[in-house]
């Protein structure tokens, strides 16, 4: 029964993500008044970055892997976060990016993720970084191995 409704949970997301976006519009109605206060805006210093929001079935519900990264001495420190990072010179493009950093940080095989679509690009100005989320599924539950963020 999960597979059925994990099947049409996917299909039915990736429907919707051939559809228009809410895009900025979104982004700053759910944004903190003090981002758009504080006025940072991208820039040439700007770095791209992708991170997957990968679902799975397990347990008859659905899951998705998110990291804890560690403590240091930055502004995301010791944060849950989707697996992702900065687009390096052998990305492609940052779907592969994402891909890339999900086999890294919680060992997602590239190949057994379907993408599903992409969601708007988000500005993090903390760390200023464009963020590219990337949706996909994987088709089975895994068990995902345990690395340290960068």
């Amino acid at each position: 029964m999960l597979q059925t409704s994990f099947h049409t949970f996917a299909e039915d997301l990736h429907q919707r993500l051939q559809k228009p976006l809410p895009g900025e519009v979104a982004h700053q109605k759910m944004a903190s008044a003090s981002r758009y206060r504080q006025g940072v805006k991208p820039n040439e210093r700007t770095r791209r970055s992708a991170v997957l929001i990968c679902f799975y079935p397990y347990q008859n519900s659905i899951y998705l892997p998110l990291i804890l990264r560690p403590q240091y001495d930055g502004v995301h420190a010791g944060q849950m976060a989707f697996p992702g990072g900065r687009m390096e010179r052998i990305d492609e493009n940052l779907t592969r990016t994402a891909l890339r950093e999900a086999q890294e940080e919680v060992g997602i095989r590239v190949s057994d993720v379907k993408v599903l679509g992409l969601l708007t690009e988000l500005f993090i100005p903390p760390s200023n970084f464009y963020v590219q989320p990337v949706v996909g599924i994987l088709p089975i539950a895994r068990i995902f191995t345990l690395t340290r963020a960068k």
